[in-house]
Order: structure tokens, then sequence, then C-alpha cells
């Protein structure tokens, strides 16, 4: 069993890759993932088709549908959404997956910087469901920040790494050590001693000395 609070990331139609929101909760990661279940999770995630990860792995299309099946059901997912959401957890906590996909994370935060003052929002800030102060519907959380920040340094993404981390110090030196934050004003929200936030300036002042 994980306790997890952490963002996910998933390819839409066109490719590219959404920015799903954040979520919170218990899982309990499979065991019995086959090797080829496990090849198969990075395609799923970056958009791949059944063809296309056939003609990747040397199986068929029909093959990689059983494959997603299983996985399906061994992630005991209710909907398309909900397997997507648990794969990219499985994917970021068992180091399933290449460079590219952590360049579409960069890249899809990099384009969010451009519509927030605060990275990194919980939540799009140019969907329509957007809610700068309502959970996980926008807010920053330091915790999430801090996660985020630190795989995007450990994959070599230094730059938009070190803005969140500059982005998160602005937020504490602002806005105090809140529960969390308004992505677009930096205005504090929930509660305003929470020693989780001030636990993570330590963390964050010591990643961004390993990472100069």
């Amino acid at each position: 069993m994980f306790s997890i609070t952490t963002v996910v990331f998933v390819s839409g139609e066109s490719g590219d890759i959404r920015f799903l929101g954040a979520i919170g909760h218990s899982v309990n990661f499979p065991t019995n993932l086959t090797n080829r279940e496990r090849e198969i999770i990075p395609f799923l995630l970056s958009g791949a088709t059944r063809a296309e990860i056939g003609e990747a792995l040397a199986i068929s299309a029909e093959t990689v549908k059983a494959h997603t099946r299983n996985l399906f059901a061994k992630f005991d997912a209710v909907n398309l959404r909900d397997c997507y959401k648990l794969l990219s957890l499985y994917q970021q906590y068992f180091g399933i997956g290449g460079m590219d996909v952590k360049m579409h994370i960069a890249d899809t935060l990099n384009k969010q910087s451009q519509n927030c003052n605060f990275l990194v929002a919980s939540h799009d800030p140019l969907d329509p469901n957007f809610d700068a102060k309502r959970y996980w519907r926008g807010p920053v959380w330091l915790i999430v920040n801090y996660m985020i920040a630190n795989g995007l340094h450990v994959a070599g993404q230094t730059d938009i790494a070190t803005r969140i981390d500059n982005d998160s110090l602005r937020l504490i030196e602002t806005s105090g050590f809140a529960e969390y934050y308004d992505p677009i004003t930096g205005e504090p929200c929930g509660g305003d001693q929470f020693t989780w936030t001030a636990a993570m300036v330590i963390e964050i002042l010591n990643m961004s000395k390993a990472a100069a």
C-alpha cells in the first residue's frame, strides 16, 4: 500500500501531454505484472495506438489489446481515466518509461507557466473547470511542488525544476506557511501554519543546493 499525493499527466488525442491534475490517495500496486505489460505502460501513456505499440514490440494489435485489458484488471481500474492515473503513478514510482515522457512533462509545465504566476497549479489554468482556490482544481501545494521538482532535477530538466523551486520559495516569502496557494495571485489558502509546508523549505533549499 502506497500513500500518494502526486500529479498525473496523460497524452491527449492530439498526442500532446495533458495535465489531469493532482490526486491524493492510497494505492495498491499490483506485483504480478508481466515483463510485456511493463513494456506496454510507457507506450499507453505516450498516446501510442495499438498498431504503433504492436509494431514497436513486434506483436499484433490484438495482443496489445489483450495486455491492455489485463492491465485494467490488475490495477482494478473502473475506466480509462482511472487506469491512466494508476499507470502514471506506477511508472513514476518504479522507474518505467524513457526520457521522452519527462521532456513532455517539462514542456507541459513550461506552457502552464505562461498562464499562472506560480507553479505548479494542480489543474490546467486554461481548463473551464480550473478554480484557483478549490482543492485539486487549481491551487499550488508545496509538497507536490517538491516531488515534481525533484523528479525533474533527476531527469535533467533543471530549468523548469529551478523555476518550481523559486516559485515555491516566493510563495513562502510572500504568503507564509499556508496549506496551499492561489497559483495566479499567490494568496494563502486553507490553514495558515502548515508544518508540511514549513518542512518543504528545508527540502527545497537542500535540493536546489545539490542541483547547483
